[in-house]
């Protein structure tokens, strides 16, 4: 039995003025026995998120097809029209080798023309680092490339990117999404195309490109005395075979051997292995705001397939062995969830008997103690707390029922935490393979008054680039958290090791002891113990180098970090280059004496002391950053709690650079 509510989205498809081939497709799904996939096809809208969209290509509002890229684009060349008043806009367009990527392509095309936006639109597939190239190179407001990345090959994606070539960020990622989500009906999307606004760009492009990468060398020597060394590529299926050949020709390798069975682009990618179905699962990784790149990253890395971008999520595919990896290593996830049952709940007794229908044997023994944590948004549910008890009842009465025992509740330590989502009355089940957050590392024995969490000085090191090698100064250390993450970095230490015998999984009745001790296994054998860098911190408070002091050497981490008590202005850079980073008082919970004094410090210390660093200020008090009185080359948004703040990036070239200093 299909929900009301999606029943009444599917029949506006079917009656609204969608194409015969959409309506007949969606028929099909209605008269067989898919009604599963049908619902998950129309239970929500594919969202727009920070990265554009990606998902499954279908009929249906939570898949890729021609409406759901229609309403993004409608909602970018609104957004774009607002923005640059008066101006002929200009956006550039690629696509990879993914089924369905020249078509959608075309659909974006058409959609911006008949805005009147001037369109450059590739005239075969390209690689995206070619469309962000192309964005600057032809004076482009804005840019699209339909890709899906690693994602299966029933996937595809829409990535939007601004006027500097990068995918969106703040403000426009939240002005955006405002924009597509106002779009109603496809009555308000523009799909016929003025084709005198599509102009096909290629060669000239690709050259512009080439030759701008092969600038970018910096031991052109050092190629041609190796020039023969051996070089395998492989495109898999990819875009990559346009270019890369072509690039390592010109930079002067002479040895390069391309991978013959996947040269060939295929959006079937037929030479790829993907795990079975029976064996993986679905999960939810949830962050901090602003990191959610970084995350999906970190997963990638650690082979999770079918990647998609949430608010301060990460979904993601993998199997028991990526479960366990992604609570040992993910350095900017504070849970991760696997959920087992999605519903729609209308009322307290619809959500009281969808409750029910879960045999929570499964999941809980009779033994176990449990804790339900909900989060609940834009629904008829008003409080979290009442959405948790009527769950935990829905559970506690089942088992009185089947066994006449229960399990007992405990809030604080619970061997099952269940975690609950409800968005519009949509309700999301998960078990929390996490237990406690990942930010508690298990590290840390004392703090200052104002600690930054482990995620977010993690997260924030990620962002700034740091090569892990070259040394990391914090000259306003507080308690140490960016000295021991980096540490940690730089030696290869998964962070979860210090909690390994805490996580939640290992109280599910499917955990498995053997694979984890391998896992656990190939963590400690991963470390680099020998590897050499500076990672130095120092504060003008003892108090607070001796608490880094403790945290460092409860980490285990004291051969790697040196501490001192030193004033900001008698800090100084080790060697060449490196990366400085503090996070200075914002007067939201320190109040110095004179807060635009420190800032001034602070600039002045960088100018002085670190010429060729790279600098890193990390604020919640935008006022005070003024007075730093040097040049941001980045501004990055992200939350401190509840305090909105700029992680700013300051280039410090070693003599003088010319420039106006702008406002942080």
């Amino acid at each position: 039995m299909i929900d009301p509510a999606i029943q009444s989205k599917i029949d506006t498809w079917l009656q609204g003025p969608y194409d015969d081939a959409t309506k007949a497709q969606i028929r099909e799904l209605m008269t067989g026995t898919q009604n599963e996939s049908l619902t998950d096809a129309f239970y929500r809208d594919l969202e727009f998120g920070t990265g554009g969209l990606r998902g499954l290509m279908g009929v249906g509002s939570n898949r890729m097809n021609r409406y759901t890229l229609g309403a993004a684009t409608q909602g970018l060349s609104n957004y774009l029209i607002k923005s640059f008043p008066g101006e002929q806009i200009k956006v550039a367009i690629a696509h990879d080798s993914r089924n369905n990527s020249p078509e959608f392509a075309r659909i974006v095309a058409n959609v911006f023309s008949a805005n009147n936006i001037k369109v450059y639109f590739f005239e075969a597939l390209r690689p995206t680092p070619e469309l962000s190239f192309a964005i600057r190179h032809l004076g482009c407001h804005s840019g699209v490339v339909l890709t899906a990345s690693h994602n299966p090959k029933e996937y595809n994606g829409y990535k939007a990117y601004w006027n500097d070539g990068g995918q969106v960020v703040a403000p426009h990622d939240k002005n955006i999404i405002a924009e597509v989500n106002a779009i109603k009906s496809i009555d308000n999307i523009k799909f016929e195309p003025k084709e005198e606004n599509i102009e096909l760009i290629g060669a000239e492009v690709d050259e512009a490109y080439l030759s701008r990468v092969a600038g970018l060398s910096i031991a052109h020597e050092a190629i041609q005395r190796q020039h023969d060394l051996k070089i395998v590529y492989t495109p898999i299926h990819g875009t990559g075979i346009t270019l890369v050949p072509k690039i390592l020709v010109r930079m002067g390798f002479t040895n390069v051997t391309i991978v013959e069975e996947q040269a060939t682009p295929d959006g079937n990618f037929p030479t790829e292995y993907t795990p079975t179905a029976s064996s993986t699962f679905r999960c939810i990784a949830t962050t901090l705001f602003g990191l959610e790149n970084i995350l999906a990253a970190e997963l990638a890395a650690l082979g999770a397939q079918n990647i998609v971008l949430g608010n301060r999520a990460v979904e993601f595919i993998g199997d028991k062995r990526l479960l366990y990896n992604a609570n040992l290593w993910c350095r900017t996830a504070i849970r991760i969830l696997k959920p087992f049952r999605t519903f729609k709940a209308r009322d307290e007794r619809d959500l009281y008997r969808q409750v029910s229908k879960v045999d929570w044997a499964e999941y809980i023994q009779g033994d176990q103690t449990f804790a339900i944590q909900s989060v609940v948004s834009q629904s008829t549910f008003e409080h979290s707390l009442f959405v948790s008890q009527l769950t935990k009842d829905a559970i506690v009465d089942q088992f009185r029922q089947r066994t006449g025992t229960r399990p007992s509740v405990n809030v604080e330590r619970p061997d099952v935490r269940i975690n609950l989502h409800m968005h519009e009355n949509f309700a999301t089940l998960a078990l929390d393979a996490s237990g406690d957050s990942l930010h508690r590392r298990g590290y840390r024995l004392q703090t200052n008054v104002a600690p930054l969490s482990e995620v977010l000085a993690a997260g924030i090191l990620l962002l700034t680039g740091w090569d892990q090698k070259s040394p990391l100064i914090d000259p306003m250390c507080g308690s140490g958290t960016f000295l021991t993450e980096a540490a940690l970095m730089a030696h290869h230490i998964a962070p979860g090791l210090y909690r390994r015998h805490d996580f939640g999984f290992m109280s599910w009745p499917d955990f498995d002891e053997n694979l984890y001790q391998q896992v656990i296994a190939e963590a400690e054998a991963a470390q680099l113990p020998d590897a050499e860098v500076d990672i130095v911190g120092s504060d003008i408070h003892r108090e607070y180098i001796d608490a880094a002091r403790k945290n460092i050497t409860h980490a285990g981490l004291e051969d790697y970090v040196r501490v001192r008590v030193r004033d900001i202005k008698d800090a100084q850079g080790i060697g060449e280059s490196g990366v400085v980073l503090v996070n200075p008082p914002y007067g939201e919970r320190i109040n110095p004496d004179n807060l635009n004094d420190l800032y001034k410090t602070i600039g002045d210390t960088f100018k002085t002391n670190f010429a060729g660093y790279d600098a890193y200020v990390f604020t919640g008090n935008p006022e005070a950053a003024k007075h730093i009185g040097l040049r941001t080359s980045r501004r990055i948004p992200l939350f401190n709690g509840p305090i909105e703040c700029r992680l700013l990036k300051y280039e410090l070239y070693r003599g003088s650079r010319k420039g106006p200093v702008e406002p942080a």
